[in-house]
């Protein structure tokens, strides 16, 4: 039944990034338009804009723009996007944000980011998406979200940080993360000839090293000259070249940038999804999509990923931080088909059972409607 409700999405760093937060920001107004009419993204007016961004300007809805002549260029390079520089982004455009939501009549601000609340009118209800937590944290986050009218974390893990953190009397709802397995789902192929597959962003803590590593104990010890993908971005990946010559493994490629429309046949062809994070990954987006997919997942024991992993039922664990379990892992799923089919098999049930958009987006209807 369809609300008649206004609503503002806050997302500054959407029209330019395509990291989860941003990705969640833009497919609340896909799945939100479903049951309210009335709804305003806004976001920062710039020239590099993502395609996942402009397939929103496609579907015509109305998109508010921001305005910022000096803005850190290291921003929208990608090159950092620590908390210091959002906090810098946010605060920086605290006046053209608050006079239009003057301006703009909404029954509910939805903001993903804790310094947007300043901002928001005190007459406004304001929902406060927890998508993880600062590398570090100061008075004013607290009082960000604790000011907030709803609370929503995106896992449960996410709710227990903050609710250690917070007052405890403070109210915190889990809308879990989701995928649409209309985008990703398992299709037949005659031959998965990618033997690990690596998505996300090449930094530090994802641990990728201990996957290029792995591969190496396997051909050296094993003769298994693995074919692997490592699909991302960020300067950490020269990093991980120079480790691939060091080893000389010629059979590890390194795609830049891998389409959306891409995404679910790299997965179908994947035997194994290895994402061995081992700090600060509260969601884990490329987990979802591999569980649905038809992929077995090796990940860690830590974050998020023990929320939706149950191990040897949807997903192998490995040690944190140790190339050795890690190889270990791998080799027994590459020797073990019917092992691999019966947790990928498992986790899409998973997927299908609680975390479709779906699901998530009725869950999120019910909190702020209340």
């Amino acid at each position: 039944m369809h609300q008649n409700k206004n609503i503002c999405i806050y997302m500054p760093t959407a029209s330019y990034l395509t990291w989860w937060a941003e990705i969640v920001a833009i497919n609340q107004w896909l799945y939100l338009k479903k049951y309210w009419y009335d709804i305003t993204f806004i976001s920062l007016n710039c020239k590099n804009q993502t395609n996942k961004f402009k397939s929103l300007k496609k579907s015509n809805i109305k998109i508010a723009y921001l305005t910022h002549k000096t803005i850190n260029k290291k921003i929208l390079k990608n090159h950092d996007l620590s908390h210091k520089y959002f906090h810098e982004l946010y605060l920086s455009l605290w006046e053209q944000l608050y006079l239009y939501l003057l301006n703009n009549k909404f029954d509910i601000v939805i903001n993903h980011y804790s310094p947007a609340w300043l901002f928001v009118p005190s007459s406004m209800k304001s929902c406060m998406l927890l998508h993880g937590t600062p590398t570090s944290i100061n008075e004013s986050d607290i009082i960000w979200v604790e000011k907030s009218t709803y609370k929503v974390a995106v896992s449960e893990s996410v709710k227990i940080w903050w609710k250690n953190l917070l007052d405890r009397r403070t109210e915190i709802k889990v809308v879990h993360n989701w995928i649409n397995p209309d985008e990703f789902h398992y299709t037949w192929c005659n031959h998965k000839d990618i033997d690990i597959f690596f998505v996300g962003r090449n930094i530090e803590i994802k641990w990728i090293q201990y996957i290029v590593q792995a591969a190496h104990y396997l051909k050296d010890t094993h003769h298994m000259d693995l074919n692997i993908v490592i699909g991302g971005t960020w300067p950490y990946q020269d990093t991980l070249k120079s480790l691939v010559r060091k080893y000389k493994l010629n059979n590890i490629s390194f795609p830049w940038y891998i389409p959306e429309d891409k995404l679910n046949d790299y997965y179908n062809r994947s035997k194994i999804v290895t994402l061995p994070s081992y700090e600060k990954e509260w969601v884990l987006t490329t987990m979802l999509e591999a569980a649905s997919s038809g992929c077995a997942i090796i990940t860690c024991k830590c974050c998020w990923m023990k929320d939706f992993i149950i191990d040897g039922y949807n997903g192998i664990f490995s040690k944190k931080k140790d190339s050795r379990d890690l190889w270990k892992k791998i080799k027994k799923l590459l020797d073990d088909e019917l092992l691999r089919n019966y947790l990928w098999r498992n986790a899409e049930k998973t997927i299908l059972n609680g975390r479709t958009w779906d699901n998530s987006i009725q869950n999120f209807i019910d909190i702020i409607n209340k």
